[in-house]
């Protein structure tokens, strides 16, 4: 039984060093394949040019994203002020989350938010209007939770 007990520690103890050496190995394709995605579906998403000044990825103690400085500039007019800007987002997801038919994610922190409502032509539609679009199948993101204090709307 001590023989079983021993292998079987060794056994785990490998295991572990083996996913450590993964993840370090792996750690920057996947900051790299989580920057990309995320810039696709906010540009796709809000039909804009995406900017960031600084993206990290952690998988310790949860799993989640630190963007800084992130600006969203509508149909990519840079010579008006960003449709949403950013300060800091902090997003956490589980494991299981990022593997589900909507990525799911716990909490998004939203530091610094600045919403600019885009300029509108005279007699021209709404940019933004009510819809009857299933969101659940528009949007392939589920979020539980987002904070967003002290926010700005001009």
């Amino acid at each position: 039984m001590r023989t079983f007990l021993k292998w079987l520690g060794i056994s785990a103890l490998v295991i572990a060093l083996l996913a450590v050496a993964a993840l370090t190995i792996f750690a920057p394709r996947l900051k790299n394949e989580a920057k990309g995605r995320i810039q696709e579906y906010l540009g796709q998403r809000f039909q804009s040019d995406v900017q960031f000044t600084d993206f990290d990825v952690s998988l310790y103690p949860l799993p989640g994203a630190t963007i800084e400085g992130l600006a969203l500039y509508h149909h990519g007019h840079r010579d008006l002020p960003p449709l949403i800007k950013i300060r800091r987002v902090k997003l956490y997801t589980g494991i299981l989350g990022l593997f589900e038919k909507h990525i799911h994610i716990r909490s998004v922190d939203l530091e610094g938010l600045v919403l600019t409502m885009p300029p509108k032509s005279s007699g021209a539609r709404p940019e933004f209007h009510a819809s009857n679009v299933d969101l659940a199948k528009k949007y392939p993101v589920l979020i539980d939770r987002i904070e967003a204090d002290n926010a700005l709307i001009s």
